[in-house]
């Protein structure tokens, strides 16, 4: 009985786990430009693509830069077969922009990727010889995605991020 009891505990405990958010903050620095030179590009938020590596992005409705403005942005992946594509989309909504900060939040509302929950901060910071983006994103767990592979793709995305944002000077 008490091995039944503890077995039982044991998976309470791993659902519990298995639920809890993951967070990661990753970094990119941005030679040769002031955060104030690159700000523009990350407060564009309906123009993603420009600075993101994705197919497409628009927003659909709300007011340009204010909170509850939606963004749908599409793009494509490699897919789970060889040789094979994934095209995915995201909904999303601005919930915070700070000028003075140089960051905006926003969340994920509908996608077709296996993310039930999704927040993050884009944020654009000085830095010697040039400026810094950030990018902190909250989000639940996807089933069959480790945390590190989380963090891996986020790293490629920033990664991606810089370098086209150094592509525009």
């Amino acid at each position: 009985m008490a091995a039944i009891l503890f077995l039982l505990l044991l998976a309470s405990c791993h659902t519990i786990l298995a639920t809890q958010n993951q967070k990661a903050i990753v970094t990119g620095q941005i030679n040769g430009t002031t955060a104030d030179q690159v700000w523009p590009y990350i407060r564009d938020y309906c123009n993603l693509y420009l600075i993101f590596p994705s197919d497409n992005s628009f927003c659909t409705e709300g007011t340009d830069g204010k909170p509850g403005q939606i963004r749908f942005s599409t793009g494509k992946i490699p897919g789970t077969q060889p040789n094979s594509t994934f095209i995915f989309y995201t909904r999303e909504i601005l919930i915070k922009v700070d000028a003075k900060k140089r960051f905006l939040t926003y969340e994920f509302r509908e996608n077709n990727i296996g993310v039930t929950f999704l927040r993050a901060t884009m944020q654009v910071l000085p830095a010697k010889n040039g400026s810094t983006f950030k990018w902190t994103v909250v989000r639940a767990p996807v089933l069959g995605q480790t945390y590190e592979q989380f963090v891996q793709g986020l790293e490629g995305v920033v990664s991606g991020i810089v370098g086209l944002i150094q592509n525009l000077f």
